[in-house]
């Protein structure tokens, strides 16, 4: 694939209950499209399982992006990370500490995403991941 698809953002929302083995949200937003994809996975993710969904979940549908913007977590500092950018020559775009709103379309998707579980997950919380398909038809609507 020699032209580079539209940037996308990256960020994780964790602190959430367990649900099915999971308990955070991997949070993608095509910069160019504004599409999101929401994705359950663990607060322990690392550069590799980063690597691994970008390549199972994003590239096969947005192909490779130019860009990834991200704050500066550790799986996505990662030197790992950041050689599988460098091998398929896209940009790293790493936030500036404590200003997330350089990664504003990706913010505002996480808002929208713990709206909606809040408004729609049940009293125990252990039921969020069967909800985030639907959040994530809703947002894309």
């Amino acid at each position: 694939m020699s032209v580079k698809q539209a940037g996308m953002g990256v960020d994780l929302i964790t602190g959430l209950p367990e649900s099915q083995g999971y308990d955070a949200i991997i949070i993608y937003v095509n910069l160019y499209s504004k599409q999101v994809h929401v994705l359950p996975t663990v607060t322990t993710l690392n550069a590799k399982g980063v690597a691994d969904i970008h390549y199972r979940e994003i590239f096969r549908l947005h192909g490779i992006p130019y860009k990834f913007v991200s704050d500066r977590g550790p799986q996505f500092a990662a030197q790992v990370t950041q050689a599988l950018h460098k091998h398929l020559g896209i940009q790293a775009g790493l936030t500036t500490a404590y200003h997330p709103s350089a990664n504003g379309q990706t913010e505002q998707a996480n808002q929208e995403i713990e709206q909606f579980l809040r408004l729609f997950v049940s009293k125990r919380q252990d039921d969020w991941v069967d909800w985030l398909p639907t959040a994530e038809f809703i947002l894309n609507s």
